[in-house]
């Protein structure tokens, strides 16, 4: 089995910014939504910034308020190097006190270090006093007359009431700070429930806007449409590529305004720490920048295929279970597995190059990460050995840079729904730009008091813009008459009937309806007062009354029992077990071709067209159903005007006029007893039925 080409497959990657700008143009309803979602996406990146930032502080300004004493070789040279420092303090023999994060001292100078708590003096002297009463059992801590320092080892030596006295400011910043860093998180953790909720909301109204705008569209477009593109594939427009859509207005949309914030922040705040050490960081950027390059032209090529075989699929399935009897009356269920094996397996290996492609993009992510972990550790350890940076600022560094990267990562994960939303967006654009329409006028005339008269003026059709079905065919029908439309297969009979609906225009000539060119009637109108019966029923999953009267609430349900009592439906009804209300399966499938039949004729009777078209509506019946039937049409045609296309001829004698077509041409026209006098091509016809009537004149 062969498909179509899939007609929604044209743009290319350069289309990128049209899809995104059409896309957006869904989210119109949702604008002041959208909005406050991106406020709010601003506040939670702010949020998740201040974090690292709070822990540094901790560090530096609550844990380690400490200083480095640092031990020189010579005194004088070393005086002579470190007399620029600010807030030194000499001590003996040769070893120079100086508080962390006041100076920047030169590398040669600090070839011994230690790390000590350095207290500054902020109490009044009797407290002073006793804290220094408290601390001179530490024979490792000096103090002068501002200053108190202790190595941080020796701080155990002290009572845990001393250590209090000591450090009660540190204390109480560190629970401030603590008590910060909890409010922010939980602050975060239900900004981000409520972008969530709303996320969702916005998402799936405008999946549900894009859906309703897909299935109008749909049932605007003609029939010739539909008779090019498999079902199943336009399913797939409506459910995958739809939902695809929908992981991208709740997943991917705001998640990029939110990542760009957070990765706009946090270089700001890197460059505001050290711009030095940020410049190993970015160096890392245009190796990111190639490989997203890459990897984006290859990521948007795997989705378009992955979502081509996904609709092949939903084509073929729709198929396959819609004709299974056909399938296991000629045992095709064989044949039909392996197609459907070799559509699997192409969709499999479709899915698993994408994969493939995901699994090397995503651990390259990784590797930048922790490889600017590690050009921070070593260049970021220089600055802390040397005095330039903090140890909670190499900490917050550590942080940010994991986090710069973090979104990165999180990008990256989402561009596989990122890609999928813009391939399947591809499509349903491309099905939203097909204007195959039967165009309405502006005119808009309805006959008045219709009578039912047609008339056919030189009408000529072709389905391909090659061959001609229908040529020259004139004719007119009086209202009230039965027109009967014979000849062999592929003479044209339907396409009569189709462009009397107007599911086609002519290309030729004109079809009249009371004197009124059916092209200036609007299309509703039209088909309000026309009904047809063909041989192929459809029935809808409802129950046996929805389906007679098709939801029309101008058709009662006395109206709809009485049309199926007309046709002879009503006694086969009557014997289910839930009459009127019987569920109908899918298609029907619990009913016979026969009670299907007759459904379809009470329909067409309850709707009481002025114009009504029998496409071999009989011949599926068995004979005693078709007796019941001839009776009921003998009501359902009288004053009307019908159409009757039927191959058996014995069921169109009646008839007021019989249209005898031949590649596409009127070659007889005239009553059965007429016609058969010419002894033409309808004598030839009722002959190779009826072989045995030695005389059917």
């Amino acid at each position: 089995m062969t498909y179509p080409p899939d007609e929604f497959e044209s743009l290319e990657i350069r289309y990128d910014l049209r899809l995104f700008l059409r896309l957006f143009a869904f989210l119109r309803p949702y604008l002041l939504p959208f909005l406050l979602v991106l406020l709010l996406s601003l506040f939670s990146a702010g949020l998740e910034l201040a974090l690292p930032y709070i822990t540094k502080e901790a560090i530096d300004q609550k844990i380690l308020k400490h200083a480095d004493v640092i031990s020189y070789p010579g005194e004088e040279e070393a005086r002579q190097k470190l007399r620029a420092i600010p807030e030194a303090i000499f001590l003996p023999p040769r070893s120079i006190l100086i508080p962390t994060g006041s100076h920047r001292a030169s590398a040669d100078a600090r070839n011994s270090v230690s790390s000590y708590y350095l207290y500054k003096r902020d109490l009044p002297p009797e407290e002073w006093e006793a804290l220094i009463s408290k601390v001179k059992s530490v024979p490792t801590a000096f103090f002068t007359q501002d200053i108190l320092v202790i190595p941080y080892a020796d701080l155990k030596n002290l009572s845990s009431s001393d250590v209090w006295f000591l450090r009660k400011n540190d204390y109480r910043g560190l629970l401030f700070l603590s008590m910060l860093f909890l409010l922010f998180l939980i602050g975060n953790f239900f900004v981000n429930v409520y972008l969530a909720v709303i996320l969702q909301w916005i998402g799936q109204g405008v999946i549900q806007n894009i859906r309703l705008t897909l299935l109008n569209h749909l049932m605007n477009l003609s029939i010739s449409f539909f008779t090019r593109n498999p079902v199943g594939r336009l399913v797939t427009r409506l459910t995958n590529d739809a939902e695809a859509l929908s992981e991208f207005f709740t997943l991917v949309l705001v998640t990029f305004f939110k990542d760009i914030f957070f990765v706009a922040g946090i270089l700001f705040v890197l460059l505001h720490f050290n711009w030095r050490l940020s410049l190993w960081i970015l160096i890392l950027a245009p190796f990111l920048l190639v490989i997203a390059l890459i990897f984006r032209a290859k990521a948007w090529s795997a989705n378009r295929v992955i979502r081509r075989k996904i609709a092949e699929i939903n084509a073929y399935l729709s198929e396959s279970l819609s004709g299974i009897r056909v399938i296991k009356l000629f045992l095709r269920e064989k044949v039909n597995q392996t197609r459907f094996q070799r559509l699997n397996r192409e969709a499999y290996q479709a899915n698993m190059r994408q994969i493939l492609l995901f699994s090397s993009f995503h651990p390259f992510i990784n590797f930048l990460s922790y490889l600017a972990v590690g050009l921070v550790m070593y260049f970021g350890g220089h600055q802390v050995i040397r005095g330039e940076l903090t140890v909670g600022s190499l900490v917050a560094f550590f942080a940010y840079t994991q986090m710069f990267f973090a979104p990165i990562a999180d990008l990256a994960e989402k561009y596989n729904v990122l890609q999928s939303a813009m391939a399947a967006a591809e499509k349903i654009f491309s099905l939203l730009d097909v204007k195959e329409f039967i165009p309405e006028s502006p005119a808009g005339k309805i006959p008045e008091h219709l009578q039912g008269e047609v008339v056919f003026q030189n009408v000529s059709h072709t389905y391909d813009g090659i061959m001609d079905v229908l040529r020259d065919v004139s004719f007119r029908v009086k209202p009230g008459q039965t027109v009967a439309l014979v000849g062999p297969t592929g003479a044209g009979k339907t396409t009569i009937t189709n462009l009397l609906l107007r599911f086609y225009d002519p290309v030729r000539g004109r079809i009249l309806i009371d004197g009124v060119d059916i092209r200036d009637i609007p299309q509703k109108s039209l088909r309000s007062f026309m009904a047809i019966v063909t041989q192929d029923v459809f029935l809808f999953s409802t129950d046996i009354l929805q389906n007679i009267r098709l939801n029309r609430k101008s058709i009662t349900v006395e109206q709809a029992r009485s049309a199926a009592e007309a046709v002879g439906a009503s006694h086969f009804i009557h014997s289910l077990p839930r009459q009127y209300d019987e569920p109908v399966q899918e298609r029907g499938a619990t009913l016979s071709v026969g009670q299907k039949q007759l459904l379809v004729f009470a329909r067409a009777f309850a709707f009481n067209p002025k114009i009504l078209i029998l496409d071999e509506a009989t011949s599926s019946v068995d004979p005693d159903t078709e007796k019941h039937i001839q009776e009921a049409l003998k009501l359902l045609l009288k004053g009307r005007t019908s159409f009757v296309i039927a191959h058996r001829l014995s069921t169109i004698k009646n008839a007021d006029k019989i249209l005898v077509l031949h590649k596409g041409r009127i070659v007889e026209e005239g009553t059965h007893s007429s016609l058969l006098e010419k002894q033409g091509f309808y004598y030839n016809l009722y002959r190779l039925q009826f072989p045995e009537e030695r005389n059917p004149l």
